[in-house]
This record gives structure tokens, sequence and C-alpha cells, in this order.
């Protein structure tokens, strides 16, 4: 049997996922948590192997506790039950280090199939989610590898000094490609192009 905690602060939706993984016959329920805060006194007594998660909680973000659940308890398998299909929502929840991610309009069918999937080590996503996270990324823009690599270290806070040292170029190589990116992208600035590339999945 696969033990399950839920985390939500939504009553009927949590009875009516108790029911309905009971039914399943492959999920034992080992606890429920309405708040962050009281999953976290409580997940430590009966250690889940899921924990299912919503990402909109009164208390904190459900994608900080990801994150913080897969640093104190790494056999614990996070998986996500949202009501958001952003694409940069999805992958900082995985980044995090959650193991699926699946829309609360699905079936309890893609619920468990997501269980079994992530309890067998693979990443599940749900249909919905999995085509978010392949869709093409705009072909109207095209970035040498040289800039996908400045774009990538200007992504992580680096300026061009400090790219020109890890590249082995000179500063001004990078200022001239970062403003070629500037004019790629259509951005005015360092920042807008970061968040135009991530929304588009060139980083």
């Amino acid at each position: 049997m696969i033990k399950v905690h839920i985390v939500d602060d939504h009553p009927v939706l949590v009875e009516g996922l108790i029911n309905l993984l009971n039914k399943s016959g492959i999920t034992t329920i080992t606890g429920v948590s309405h708040t962050l805060s009281d999953c976290r006194n409580t997940i430590a007594f009966n250690l889940p192997d899921i924990l299912l998660l919503d990402l909109n909680l009164s208390d904190g973000s459900g994608i900080d506790f990801c994150e913080e659940i897969h640093g104190k308890y790494p056999d614990i398998k996070v998986l996500i039950l949202s009501m958001h299909h952003e694409y940069s929502i999805v992958k900082r929840t995985l980044q995090a280090g959650a193991s699926g991610y699946i829309v609360k309009d699905s079936s309890i069918t893609v619920i468990i199939d997501g269980m079994k999937a992530i309890m067998a080590g693979d990443i599940f996503l749900c249909e919905e989610i999995d085509r978010l996270m392949n869709r093409r990324i705009d072909e109207s823009i095209r970035v040498t590898r040289n800039e996908l690599e400045v774009l990538q270290l200007l992504a992580k806070g680096l300026d061009s000094r400090a790219i020109a040292k890890i590249t082995n170029r000179s500063h001004y190589t990078i200022d001239s490609t970062r403003k070629r990116l500037l004019l790629k992208f259509d951005a005015k600035n360092v920042a807008e192009l970061i968040k135009k590339a991530t929304d588009g999945k060139w980083i």
C-alpha cells in the first residue's frame, strides 16, 4: 500500500480524495493537513511515501514547502495537485524537488497513475501539463550557442565581467552579446530579457 499524506485547505476536496483513494485499494491515508504548519508538526510521526500537495496554502508557498520537504525527507515523493497550469510555476515546482504535477480537474485514475509512476522513480505530468512543458519555443527568435550561454549566465545574476571571466571572452564581447539578446527578445533591460527567455523556454 502506498502511504499518502494530503495537504490541502479545501475540506470538500480532501474528503472526496480520501474516499476515492481508499476505494483504489493501493493507497492508505496516513495524514491530512489543511496548513503547512500542521503538516510540519505531524508528518515526522507517520512518514508517508507520497505527499499530495496543493500549492496555495494560507500560511505559505507550496513551492517553498516542496523544497523544504525534499531537503528534510528525501525519501518522500511530492506530488503536486494544483489549479495552476502556468509554465513558470510548474518549472519552479519541479526544480524544488516535486516528482509530479497534476491539475485539480484530473480524474482519480490520473492521480493514481501519477502515484504509481513516481513510486517507480519516474517524473509524472498529467496530459495537460505535459503538453504545456513540451510546447515549442517561438521559432521567430534565433539564438546562437554562445548567446544561449550568456543568457543562462545572465539569468544567474552575473554581470558582463563575471561572464567574461567564466567564458574566457572580453567583457566588451559579452556586452555586445547582451545587447544583441536585448534586441532579439525586444527587451528593455536584463530583467525583462530573462522573463521573456524563461517564458519562451530558452532557460
